[in-house]
């Protein structure tokens, strides 16, 4: 014991917080961050799809391999009469309301939308959305308790 006397000791803390509302904020960014990437590649006139792994038997031989597989992915942008651009902000499949009785940012040009889409990561980065994430993921499972 007394190699350990002259360290300081203390109760384990946690590693992170793992609290329903964190864990929902994270989904919330991650949504964010693909479609930050999407509206970027639309800006930039490229098509963009997102993978995902799975593992596949080749017929031929058997053998078990790792592919990349396209995930489907729909924009929360959208453009109206070919001149303004909405933005949503989803969890789910629920609109979030950002004031009360508004769910979407109108925006003049896809340029606007990729910075809207940033100051909606760092909004939900601070917890600014918390209370509508928890209504909708309330809604949600109150379908699978049914």
């Amino acid at each position: 014991m007394s190699r350990l006397e002259g360290l300081r000791l203390v109760a384990k803390p946690a590693r992170c917080s793992n609290t329903p509302i964190h864990k929902r904020r994270a989904n919330v960014m991650r949504a964010l961050d693909e479609q930050i990437r999407l509206a970027e590649r639309m800006q930039a006139g490229e098509r963009y799809t997102p993978t995902v792994p799975r593992w596949e038997i080749d017929p031929a031989t058997g053998e078990r391999r790792r592919i990349e597989w396209p995930r489907r992915l729909y924009a929360w942008f959208w453009q109206v009469d070919g001149s303004e651009w909405f933005v949503t902000l989803r969890y789910g499949n629920r609109c979030i309301e950002l004031a009360r009785g508004r769910k979407a940012v109108q925006v003049e040009s896809l340029e606007e939308v990729v910075a809207t889409l940033k100051t909606l990561r760092a909004a939900a980065s601070e917890g600014e959305f918390d209370a509508g994430l928890e209504s909708a993921s309330r809604a949600i499972h109150a379908r699978f308790r049914a």
